[in-house]
């Protein structure tokens, strides 16, 4: 047998205070809390804000904590400290930061503005030797 369900008796069922097709219960045993939210972390999650916040929490039989860069739960040797932050998604966060850094460094080093072209062309082009001669010459005179 096969059910087809209509929007129209979806709403019914919906609308009935029997069923609700929007409940979300947190993931975390234990923990029957119902997500009222519409939409937001929590309901992408699918983890009660009590429990996001918590240094620890157990799940899977195993200590874990929510990494708010991962929206997951990771085992707690995965953090340092008490950051909320696994170490992976740290690492990657400090490498772009420095990465920024340089580019930043780097083109706050080059000149820029007019003539510059011809300051880099001086600069890359290869004195000949009768330039000496002439610079020479002209302090003479």
């Amino acid at each position: 047998m096969c059910l087809t369900l209509t929007t129209a008796s979806l709403m019914a069922l919906e609308n009935s205070h029997s069923l609700t097709l929007d409940e979300v219960k947190c993931l975390v045993s234990n923990c029957d809390k119902v997500i009222g939210e519409k939409s937001g972390l929590s309901r992408r999650s699918k983890v009660c804000i009590e429990h996001r916040q918590a240094t620890k929490v157990f799940l899977d039989g195993s200590f874990q904590r929510y990494c708010q860069q991962c929206n997951k739960f990771h085992s707690l040797e995965q953090f340092e400290g008490d950051n909320r932050g696994c170490r992976s998604k740290l690492a990657k966060h400090n490498q772009r930061q420095r990465q920024r850094r340089m580019r930043k460094r780097t083109s706050q080093n080059k000149p820029t503005g007019v003539g510059t072209a011809r300051l880099h062309a001086a600069a890359s082009a290869t004195p000949s030797p009768n330039r000496r001669v002439q610079v020479a010459a002209s302090v003479l005179i």
